[in-house]
């Protein structure tokens, strides 16, 4: 991904059609920084630990069932 301010991401996130919470983990590195250790750590655990240099933005979506 190009690094920048306020670059567009190339892919969208696509949602099943369960209902409950979903989170998006966004990390900003001043550096790169190896993703797999990290995807790794997030599926096991549930967080991500501190990183130098890094900011990690959370957003929470609550999917709910909606009559169609």
């Amino acid at each position: 991904m190009q690094a920048g301010s306020d670059v567009a991401l190339d892919f969208s996130i696509k949602l099943d059609r369960t209902a409950g919470s979903e989170r998006v983990y966004g990390l900003f590195c001043d550096e790169p920084q190896p993703l797999e250790p990290l995807r790794s750590r997030l599926a096991s655990t549930g967080t991500l630990p501190p990183l130098p240099h890094c900011r990690i933005d959370v957003l929470t979506l609550n999917k709910r069932n909606v009559l169609e």
